[in-house]
């Protein structure tokens, strides 16, 4: 059995709504090799193909441009900014509100560089 390199979550599910938030965490050492963006595909699709979500939500902090385009590369689209919603290492960091529908993920499963081809 393999180590655990991090974890991803879908949380905060309001059920009236049809929508959840995501988070995902990895161990130091574990960034850098796709493992983000295909996780967050595979939970992604499962709230929208299993749950029935209509949509998912998140934050990602300005220090994580890393981060943030992996959420891009699964079709999340940038709604807005919390400005100076975390004091990190003595210094305040916005959050960048991101968020994908179903029909969007139902356009491209995760996938919109191959949608845009397509086309």
């Amino acid at each position: 059995m393999g180590n655990v390199i991090g974890e991803a979550v879908l949380n905060e599910w309001d059920e009236d709504n049809e929508s959840c938030s995501f988070r995902i965490s990895f161990v130091p050492g574990a960034h850098g090799r796709g493992l983000g963006t295909e996780a967050t595909r595979l939970i992604v699709g499962y709230g929208f193909e299993k749950l029935e979500l209509h949509r998912v939500s998140l934050k990602v902090y300005a220090f994580n441009p890393r981060a943030r385009r992996a959420y891009e590369k699964v079709g999340f689209a940038p709604e807005g900014v919390l400005r100076d919603a975390l004091l990190w290492a003595g210094e305040r960091v916005d959050a960048v509100v991101m968020s994908i529908l179903a029909p969007e993920w139902f356009q491209h499963r995760g996938r919109p560089e191959r949608a845009a081809v397509a086309r």
